[in-house]
């Protein structure tokens, strides 16, 4: 995997419309940095996971029972490729 200048880590569980917005208004920023999305999903049941592949995001799972902040954003931070 290429390296990017910026990794963006989400973490999410059941958010489908709020990362919806939140990746619209992503994508909307100017900038001259290569960034990667990763979404750090807790088993989500409804359309979240659908919405971070349509929008080109790399997606990690986690579930519920080993989720804590810390360690989703550990995981997120572990798979990313951004200098920052």
């Amino acid at each position: 995997m290429s390296s990017k200048d910026v990794s963006i880590i989400i973490r999410v569980r059941n958010e489908a419309e709020a990362l919806r917005k939140l990746l619209k208004l992503i994508d909307a920023q100017e900038t001259e940095f290569d960034y990667e999305i990763i979404v750090v999903d807790s088993d989500s049941i409804d359309d979240t996971q659908k919405v971070a592949e349509e929008n080109g995001c790399y997606i990690l799972n986690i579930k519920p029972s080993n989720f804590s902040w810390g360690r989703g954003l550990n995981m997120g931070i572990e798979r990313s490729n951004g200098k920052y």
